[in-house]
Formats: structure tokens, sequence, C-alpha cells
């Protein structure tokens, strides 16, 4: 799902990606509120995929805002290695590890929670766990 929203003018380029946050004290009473901020999921992933014309002032940005077109990105992720396929949909769970390791970034995923429905991208590699656990990299995009 394509979404029209602002973005930095530095950051306003196709292919960029960003973790939406939460909105500043600064946004919540703004004028373009809705726009911007007001239409993405925090602690979501976003990737430009288009950059139109339009800038505006901003509070936050001194150099401005970017009208951009925006869609969820699809996450690099680990999972367990069992029946793995692309283009299966499966319920995404964070593999819950004490170890810090290499990967752990893999094992949770910025953008991705707890039970949400995902589809297989891409399947890559083995994962070497260190906690002995067989898992994969994978590249997941959420279903809505």
């Amino acid at each position: 799902m394509k979404i029209i929203t602002l973005c930095g003018i530095a950051q306003a380029k196709v292919g960029f990606t960003f973790l939406a946050g939460k909105p500043s004290e600064q946004c919540v009473d703004c004028r373009l509120y809705k726009v911007c901020i007001g239409k993405l999921e925090p602690l979501r992933l976003y990737r430009v995929v288009e950059v139109r014309g339009k800038t505006f002032q901003c509070r936050i940005h001194k150099d401005g805002v970017k009208l951009v077109v925006v869609e969820e990105s699809p996450v690099e992720a680990a999972v367990e290695d069992k029946l793995i396929v692309e283009g299966v949909v499966l319920t995404f769970s964070p593999i819950a590890c004490k170890i810090e390791c290499s990967s752990r970034s893999l094992c949770i995923p910025e953008g991705l929670r707890q039970n949400d429905r995902c589809q297989v991208v891409k399947v890559g590699e083995k994962l070497n766990c260190l906690a002995g656990l067989k898992l994969r990299k994978v590249i997941l995009r959420r279903v809505l």
C-alpha cells in the first residue's frame, strides 16, 4: 500500500528507508500532521518510492520537507528453518535469545512485531546460531 507523506528534503530520495517514530510534541499541533507522520504507523519500516516536487516548511527539518510516496519496506529477519519457501505466509515471531551475536538484528528486526502476518519474499542463507537454533535469513513483507 502506497502512502503520500512528507520527508525531510535530505532524506527525500527514492530508495531511502526509515523507521517511523513517534511524533514529537512540535508535530502534534502542526497543520501538516495528518499528511506527514499522522499517516505512518510508529516503529514500521518505510521506503521512499517516489519523490514529488512540492516542499513545505517544517519545525523539525530546518531545510523543510518534501512530498513523497512511501510503502512499507520488506524486512530482513531470521526465522526457524522449517519448510521456509518463497511466497509462503507465516506469523512472525522474534527469536527470543539472550546471546548477543552478529545475527541479533535479524532475530529481533526493526519494523516487525510479534504475530505480524508476513509473506516470505526471498529465502536466504542458513545462519550460524550460537544458541544452536536452526535459523535462516529471509526477507519478509508484512501482509495487511
